[in-house]
C-alpha cells in the first residue's frame, strides 16, 4: 500500500460487492485496452482497508436510492506516494504533511502521469453508451 497508485471505486464502507460493480469492472476493461501498459490497481477501496463514513459512499448511496437508474460511481485515485519520501526524506516533517508533492516539477510530472486517465474518464462520459453495455 503507497508503492502503487490505486483507482478505487466503491464501496468502503463494507467487502460486500456494490450495485454498479459490473460497469466499474466494464470501465476497468476499458482503461486496461485503451492503455495496456498503465500503472493503475483497479479494484474496490475495500479491498485496502474499509471505513465508516466515507463520504462517497454517502452519496453513491443516496444518488443509487434516489435515482436507481442513474449512473454515478465516484472514483478515488489513490497515488503511492512513498517514492516521493523515498527521494526526500525531509518531506516527512513537511508542515503540509508527508505525502504533499512539494516540488513544482513533482507537480507537474504528477499531471502528466495521470493526464492519460483524465482523459479517458472524460471521453467515456461523453461516450458512455458505447462501452458501458454490460
Amino acid at each position: 500500500f503507497g508503492l502503487r497508485d490505486r483507482l478505487w471505486y466503491p464501496y468502503a464502507k463494507t467487502k460486500k460487492p456494490f450495485p454498479l460493480e459490473p460497469t466499474a469492472l466494464t470501465f476497468k476493461i476499458l482503461i486496461d485496452k485503451a492503455h495496456p501498459f498503465h500503472v493503475y490497481k483497479v479494484e474496490p477501496q475495500s479491498h485496502s482497508y474499509t471505513t465508516h463514513g466515507d463520504l462517497w459512499d454517502y452519496l453513491f448511496d443516496m444518488n443509487h436510492s434516489t435515482n436507481p437508474n442513474n449512473i454515478f460511481i465516484p472514483w478515488c485515485l489513490e497515488m503511492g506516494s512513498w517514492t516521493w519520501i523515498r527521494k526526500n526524506p525531509l518531506q516527512l516533517f513537511s508542515s503540509l504533511g508527508p505525502f504533499h508533492p512539494m516540488k513544482p516539477h513533482r507537480y507537474q510530472r504528477i499531471m502528466r502521469r495521470h493526464y492519460n486517465l483524465l482523459d479517458i474518464f472524460s471521453r467515456a462520459c461523453l461516450n458512455f453508451k458505447a462501452w458501458s453495455q454490460v
